[in-house]
């Protein structure tokens, strides 16, 4: 003789309230996720501003140290004008 076995009662409440906790905590924690990544993406945004500043910064200093040579070779050459104005 075979004997049935009964499956266990499914107690449905308890497990609406374990997929209700879950879902509240998937919930929370793609909210964070959504945080974290938008603080990722004003970090990257900044990151982006720092670097072109850097960029113009180099432009510039580039253009100042182009003007100093240009005075450097300026001032040379009046010095050499004034040596010869001066010998003759």
């Amino acid at each position: 003789m075979e004997v049935e076995t009964v499956p266990p009662a499914v107690d449905l409440k308890e497990m609406a309230k374990q997929l209700t906790k879950m879902l509240k905590h998937l919930l929370t924690t793609n909210r964070q996720l959504e945080n974290d990544a938008a603080e990722i993406q004003a970090g990257m945004d900044e990151l982006h501003r720092m670097q072109e500043t850097a960029s113009l910064s180099d432009e510039v200093h580039k253009s100042i140290e182009d003007k100093v040579n240009e005075t450097w070779h300026y001032l040379r050459n009046a010095r050499m004008i004034l040596q010869v104005t001066k010998s003759t």
